[in-house]
């Protein structure tokens, strides 16, 4: 019986024992996880993972309840290189291989999480920030080879947001490669997906293809850091709606100097560029950068704006500040000069309707306009100035540097015809401009064309134009001369006819000089902003008004008018104008300004050239 009891409490000395190591083994395991690794043990976990490549400090470690450890506030620095951190978390979790052992030699990591940080992946790739490294080869420690899946979460990538990236990722002496790549990178309205993979090897070359769904203006940090200029370039960008789709591989090496290589298409939609709505656009391209090279080649792209297409391609060299293009559009023109840079205050008069069909090649200065030359083929449905239209037009387009030059012009305006040709020069600061126009007008209404000089409705008298302008010097100080016949108007239906009208009342109350259909020769100068004639000659039945004087640019009027009669001249069968005689002896003069006109009789009579 004694031999009984001794053994029973031998068997619950054992069990308290156990019980009491098992206690002890969950309090362990639970200080652990909630209060962290004693820092003796912290150090020795790290003493092995700083003996290779890294060095990392950590603010404490604990043990994961999900088969790995758990550190906070981490800082891997890369041992050589001088300056910030590597990576810098808030927490990075670590899961190890419990039950499936991985083959010898290999990682015993399984997965690593980080959270809430900050990654440098290429400081001093470049000899970028302070105290860059020296580009001889540093001596490393042969790397153990690793696969494990990587998450990182809430990241700030060279200046790039990153929400969420996944990858699984394999180390081994030949660099470190990324497959299943993916994530969500950018903030709010920039924001978008990535899917692919990639290679950094060893010797500092980067590789792999990409497939993205995110507003490029994201990148802008990244450019700012190795391109400052091509932040220019996407600030020309918007997409309101719609981000790009981008599909492409590249490759970049990273030392001694970055040289990027990138290849692929792309894909956008209701976007704008310059201001510019496109409604859809497919390019395929390359983008080469490093070695004094900068360029980008787009062949072939399409743009499609309001239902209408431009096709082409085009090579820009970012570095001179031009680009090479050829195209085939039938996009607006205005749309066409703004999308290659023209200023659009130059644009903003002109109105272009129904489309234009263009035939383009050349290059453009978008940097240096002195070395832009372009020639295109131009015709289309509609264009309008000022409330002028002129339809079914054509023309033939040269530019070399600040000089613009349109010939062979042809329309029809206000039922007739227009033609004519015209060289515009502009000085380097594009805002002074002078012009070498030339154009002949025939049998065009001329209540079209006074549109130009007022919007009054008072101005709409009827009747036909024939002649020919030319200008020059449109600028500063414009010169001009031409010669105009107006037939089958009503002058006296004008507000400058009206005074004149009330003044020769008294010539006859039956007759309505307002409804005689009149027609009208002259010829005229342009000079210091006014436009002067001295022979301006109205004939209306029997009635003449002979006229002289000028008129400024801006509608301020200096004219004296003689109203005689006139007789037919039977060997040629019209009005002889040097056989006259004066119905008002001292003429009617005319001041005021085009919409205000003010007649008054003559103090005296100044002798009229015949």
């Amino acid at each position: 019986m004694s031999s009984f009891f001794a053994r029973f409490k031998r068997r619950s000395w054992l069990g308290y024992l156990l019980l009491g190591l098992l206690a002890g083994g969950v309090a362990v395991f639970l200080g652990l996880a909630v209060i962290g690794f004693p820092d003796f043990l912290t150090r020795w976990i790290l003493s092995g993972v700083n003996s290779g490549d890294f060095y990392i400090q950590v603010h404490n470690v604990n043990l994961d309840l999900g088969g790995g450890v758990k550190a906070r506030n981490v800082s891997v620095y890369r041992k050589g290189i001088p300056g910030p951190p590597f990576l810098e978390a808030r927490e990075c979790r670590v899961l190890f291989h419990l039950l499936d052992l991985p083959r010898a030699g290999r990682s015993r990591v399984k997965e690593l999480r980080v959270y809430d940080g900050v990654l440098r992946p290429l400081w001093n790739a470049t000899g970028a920030g302070e105290g860059a490294a020296s580009d001889e080869p540093r001596k490393t420690s042969a790397p153990r080879e690793v696969d494990l899946d990587v998450a990182l979460f809430n990241f700030d990538v060279l200046g790039v947001w990153v929400e969420q990236v996944k990858a699984a990722v394999q180390v081994d002496s030949g660099g470190v490669y990324c497959s299943r790549l993916s994530g969500k990178v950018g903030r709010e309205m920039h924001s978008g997906l990535i899917d692919g993979t990639l290679a950094l090897r060893r010797e500092g070359k980067l590789t792999g293809r990409l497939a993205t769904s995110f507003d490029p203006r994201a990148l802008i940090p990244v450019c700012k850091m190795f391109y400052p200029e091509a932040v220019g370039m996407l600030d020309r960008f918007s997409f309101p709606t719609t981000p790009p789709r981008m599909d492409f591989t590249f490759e970049a090496g990273l030392r001694p100097a970055l040289s990027v290589t990138v290849k692929g298409r792309a894909q956008a939609s209701n976007y704008a560029y310059r201001g510019a709505v496109i409604g859809y656009a497919s390019m395929s391209g390359e983008y080469v950068f490093g070695g004094g090279t900068n360029r980008m080649n787009l062949d072939p792209f399409s743009l499609t704006m309001d239902g209408r297409q431009a096709r082409g391609q085009v090579d820009f060299d970012f570095i001179a500040g031009v680009a090479d293009f050829q195209v085939r559009s039938e996009i607006d023109l205005a749309s066409v000069l703004r999308l290659v840079g023209l200023r659009e205050y130059l644009m903003s008069p002109w109105h272009f309707e129904e489309g234009t069909r263009l035939v383009a090649k050349g290059r453009v200065g978008y940097s240096h306009p002195e070395v832009s030359r372009i020639e295109a083929m131009v015709e289309g449905e509609k264009i309008s100035y000022k409330g002028i239209s002129c339809n079914n037009y054509s023309f033939d387009y040269k530019n070399q540097g600040y000089v613009h030059a349109l010939s062979d012009f042809r329309g029809h305006i206000g039922g007739g015809s227009l033609s004519g040709a015209a060289v515009l020069m502009a000085d380097p600061s594009g805002t002074n401009w002078t012009v070498d126009l030339k154009t002949e007008v025939i049998n065009a209404d001329t209540d079209e064309l006074l549109k130009l000089v007022s919007t009054n409705l008072g101005w709409r008298m009827g009747g036909k134009i024939f002649g020919s302008l030319e200008i020059d010097g449109l600028g500063a100080v414009p010169v001009g001369q031409g010669q105009f016949t107006i037939r089958n108007t009503r002058v006296f239906k004008s507000p400058l006819g009206a005074g004149l009208l009330t003044g020769l009342g008294g010539i006859s109350r039956e007759l309505d000089l307002s409804n005689i259909p009149a027609e009208a020769h002259f010829t005229f100068e342009l000079k210091h902003n006014r436009i002067s004639s001295q022979d301006v000659s109205v004939e209306l039945g029997g009635v003449g008004i002979l006229a002289q004087g000028s008129c400024g640019l801006n509608g301020t009027l200096d004219w004296i008018l003689k109203p005689v009669f006139m007789k037919n001249n039977r060997a040629t069968g019209k009005m002889d104008v040097s056989a006259l005689f004066l119905l008002k002896p001292d003429g009617y003069v005319l001041t005021g300004s085009l919409e205000k006109p003010e007649w008054r009789p003559a103090p005296t009579i100044r002798k009229t050239d015949r």
